[in-house]
């Protein structure tokens, strides 16, 4: 009993050895990718305007001085010191 236990930790102590002897594995190079202009189509990623005077205009103007007349009378923060 006595002997396959150290047998078994023995085993056991070189595998850590051995794991931690291995080089780690080499790093991959990252490198960064840029868009260009013609692989940007930004008409893809918003909705085109309202029609000036249509309706859902006149109701997103409406909600914009809505939000804008309720956040002009509000106390301004104070700046942290």
């Amino acid at each position: 009993m006595k002997r396959s236990t150290a047998l078994a930790a023995s085993a056991l102590l070189a595998a850590a050895i051995f794991t931690q002897a291995q080089s780690p594995a080499p790093r991959v190079q990252k490198s960064l990718l840029v868009l260009t202009q013609a692989q940007i189509d930004p008409s893809r990623l918003l909705a085109p305007p309202p029609k000036d005077g249509s309706e859902q205009q006149l109701k997103e103007m409406a909600e914009v001085k809505r939000i804008t007349l309720s956040t002009l009378w509000r106390e301004p923060l104070e700046a942290p010191r």
